[in-house]
């Protein structure tokens, strides 16, 4: 007995050894498993976290260039001119393309910007392309109206390769007038997305396209098989990539060594000493907490929020992005509660979002994955936009929950609304420059007729002698032609090309001076009111322009309270800051910070709709039911040329607000002195008239065969200058327009003045004089006339012409 009780002592400690070390292998196969299970989920989630960020990436990138499609589109008839300021503002606000190159309908490579390093790719024909992807691709964005790439991987014209994408562009008929073509190089696209994200450390991953063909691997000399992967699917553009992801070898090594390690200590420590059993389970238990510890120090270190679910929706974990972004302060808060009716239970109106319609619902019944964009609530009360990705959670097979990754896309969506509203401003400036430049033509040409117009019916009415029913009807041609003068002179105010005659002015002198004469045009039923800040600075404007301005704006504001009662408030006041920052305003893209004089003009009229305020300023438009609609147009224009602004708010029924912003000035008005009038006399001499418009060219002739000059004519500037040279010696005088085709009139003048300074040289124009003679330099000019002109108005321009007989 006594033996058999020492042998089965001598046996504890070897059934100890077996039972300890059997348990210890067990706790290591589990710790194992679960070490595996989280490696596998980080793997899940950094996969996710790839696929998401360059979706967002392409997603921008393809937002982006619709906007200068849509732009290519609109400026159709002039694309060679636009395409290579408006990509180049593109390319450098978004990096990521190699190159975008306009293709023309031919499929021939145009233009490249940048340009330089791409110069290859100019002339190049696509559809002799030697990729045939390359040839399907574009003939699939002309056939489907809508933005393609290309299958796989090509070599570019420019070196290196990546995919290229085309965006079918259509005129407003309809009609294909080429593509914009993006150039996406994959490895920068790839790292720019990603970085800064610490991913390449501990992840290996490749993209490949859904042939199999390998787009970009962040590890290029990585081992197969991977030890552990998973994958994750994206769209770029219209062509899927799967993402494959998994932990680098020296990140797998280290997992799994830890794991070694503690299998021999706790063989080691059973072994040896039985009775430090409770010390090697404690120190298992601490080993377990670390990779608890690193576990949560991975969710932590995540910019996304994200948060597990088990099967009723309640939730297991979260990390602490997902609590910041959710306005709560602990886990606790968070833990065991529903999710769905914690942060996802109403749509962003306020109206209820049932379970059973809940998308992240319905991919957990069916055991898949889904991303959506939707709106999520904090805790307190407030929402905002949000996109998440679910994924589901399986163990050993068995669906038992979901992962939650989700992240704030409220700066995303504001710079989108920003960029759509910069892409406005973008189009209505360019809007704005065209009718600018229109009514300057048409104000020319249409000078030149009121040239003859006028000057025929003036000289008409010196013949028509005492015959009172002739001279009526001429005097009313005069006054007709006066008054589409003064339209002319509205429209080269709209267009900025208006005479500017600048000095200090003192606003509320000028609006005082005005203020019987607006409330004389308002009538009865309307009070004006005049508020004045004290010690206001003068502003450096042209008075008359300026009082214009004010009074189009009132009688504006009159119109719109119409034949009931109401009131108009002038109220002027000095501004320091940008002017960027006032609400409607136009015309001051480029108004520096400063000291400004403000005056607002505000009614409590009828107001405007958005519909007629995105129309108000321009030509020809108009409500009223016999206006002419340059009132606005040329207060704009006037505002403009004075590098000010004009801002509008209004509402329907709630009457409109103008603001006009006049850069201010340290200088202060002088007392106003009268100027004379030159005496005019009729002169003798010959002239030498220059225009190419004969109608022009034949009234004037024919003004100052009248006056007592003898004329000569020429129709060019090269033949002015031929006829200057031949008769120089007979001339007293040369009258010449400056806008003429092959040779100006500054250039003809420079030429006649080398022949011969002593003649003078009068210049006329349809333009003002300001802009006109900006070209003029050191030549000395004798006078300028205005178009149109009465005669006394020639013969003062041809005042330095000297008096002596013709022969």
């Amino acid at each position: 007995m006594a033996l058999g009780k020492i042998g089965s002592v001598a046996l504890l400690p070897l059934v100890s050894f077996a039972v300890m070390a059997g348990g210890g292998f067990a706790l290591w196969s589990h710790l194992e498993s679960t070490r595996s299970d989280l490696l596998e989920s980080d793997c899940h989630v950094a996969a996710d976290q790839v696929s998401h960020r360059l979706t967002a990436w392409i997603d921008d990138r393809v937002s982006i260039l619709g906007c200068l499609v849509d732009a290519c589109g609109d400026s159709a008839d002039n694309i060679m001119l636009s395409f290579p300021r408006d990509a180049q503002a593109f390319v450098k606000r978004w990096p990521g393309f190699q190159a975008l190159n306009w293709v023309d309908a031919d499929r021939v490579i145009r233009i490249t910007v940048p340009a330089r390093g791409n110069e290859a790719a100019l002339g190049q024909r696509l559809d002799k392309h030697d990729r045939p992807d390359v040839r399907q691709t574009i003939e699939r964005a002309a056939s489907s109206r809508t933005a393609a790439r290309t299958l796989s991987d090509i070599s570019f014209y420019q070196g290196g390769q990546g995919f290229v994408a085309y965006w079918p562009v259509f005129a407003a008929n309809g009609r294909l007038i080429g593509f914009v073509n993006g150039v996406f190089p994959v490895a920068p696209l790839a790292e720019q997305s990603l970085e800064g994200q610490g991913l390449p450390e501990r992840f290996q991953f490749e993209i490949r396209e859904a042939d199999g063909t390998l787009v970009y691997a962040s590890h290029p000399h990585a081992s197969d098989p991977w030890p552990l992967q998973v994958e994750s699917r994206l769209m770029a553009i219209d062509r899927p990539w799967t993402v494959r992801l998994g932990p680098t070898p020296q990140a797998f090594a280290e997992h799994h060594q830890q794991a070694n390690k503690t299998l021999l200590a706790g063989i080691l420590a059973v072994a040896l000493l039985s009775s430090l059993l409770l010390g090697c389970i404690v120190r298992r238990h601490r080993r377990v907490r670390a990779d608890e510890a690193r576990v949560r120090s991975l969710l932590a270190a995540t910019a996304e929020g994200m948060f597990g679910v088990d099967l009723r929706g309640d939730c297991t974990f979260i990390n602490p992005s997902g609590l910041e972004l959710l306005g709560y302060e602990r886990p606790e808060e968070v833990l065991g509660k529903n999710m769905h009716s914690l942060i996802h239970h109403s749509h962003e109106d306020g109206t209820p979002y049932p379970v059973q319609d809940c998308s992240v619902f319905q991919a957990f019944l069916r055991g898949e994955g889904t991303h959506a964009e939707e709106c999520l609530w904090r805790k307190n009360g407030t929402s905002f936009p949000a996109e998440y990705r679910s994924q589901p959670v399986h163990d050993g097979g068995e669906l038992v929950g979901g992962v939650v990754t989700f992240h704030d896309t409220t700066q995303r969506k504001q710079a989108q609304r920003k960029n759509e509203e910069l892409q406005a401003q973008f189009q209505q400036a360019q809007k704005m420059e065209s009718l600018g430049l229109l009514a300057g033509g048409i104000a020319h040409d249409f000078n030149n007729l009121l040239v003859g117009i006028r000057g025929n019916a003036e000289m008409a009415r010196d013949e028509a002698g005492n015959d009172p029913g002739l001279a009526h009807y001429l005097d009313s041609v005069i006054v007709s032609a006066n008054r589409a003068s003064d339209l002319t002179r509205q429209l080269l105010a709209y267009s900025g090309r208006s005479t500017l005659a600048p000095e200090p002015t003192d606003m509320e002198a000028l609006i005082q001076e005005m203020r019987d004469l607006l409330q004389v045009t308002l009538g009865e039923n309307v009070t004006l009111r005049c508020d004045f800040e004290p010690d206001l600075p003068h502003v450096e404007v042209d008075a008359t322009q300026i009082r214009q301005v004010i009074m189009n704006l009132i009688t504006n504001a009159s119109d719109a309270i119409g034949d009931q009662r109401g009131k108009i408030q002038i109220v002027v006041r000095s501004f320091e800051g940008q002017p960027r920052g006032l609400a409607g305003a136009m015309a001051a893209e480029n108004l520096p910070e400063g000291h400004y004089v403000q005056i607002q003009v505000q009614d409590d009229g009828c107001g405007m709709s958005e519909k007629t305020l995105a129309k108000i300023f321009d030509p020809f438009f108009t409500t009223k039911e016999h206006g002419r609609g340059l009132g606005l147009s040329a207060c704009l224009g006037i505002v403009s040329s004075h590098h000010g602004s004009l801002g509008i708010e209004s509402r329907t029924g709630s009457g409109t607000t103008f603001r006009v912003l006049l850069p201010a000035s340290s200088r202060r008005s002088l007392p106003a002195q009268a100027e004379e009038s030159p005496a005019v006399t009729p002169g003798r001499g010959t002239l030498l008239v220059v225009d190419d418009e004969p109608l022009v060219q034949d009234v004037a002739r024919r003004m100052l065969t009248r006056l007592g000059f003898a004329v000569v004519t020429a129709l060019s500037g090269r033949e002015a200058v031929r006829m200057f040279r031949q008769l120089s010696h007979e001339l007293d005088g040369v009258l010449m327009d400056v806008s003429m085709p092959e040779m100006d009139g500054i250039e003809a003048a420079a030429q006649m003045e080398r022949i011969n300074p002593s003649i003078p040289i009068t210049l006329m124009s349809a333009f003002d004089r300001e802009e006109s003679l900006a070209n003029v330099g050191e030549l000395e000019i004798a006078g300028f006339l205005s178009k149109p002109f009465s005669t006394r108005e020639l013969l003062v321009a041809l005042a330095k012409v000297p008096a002596r007989d013709a022969g």
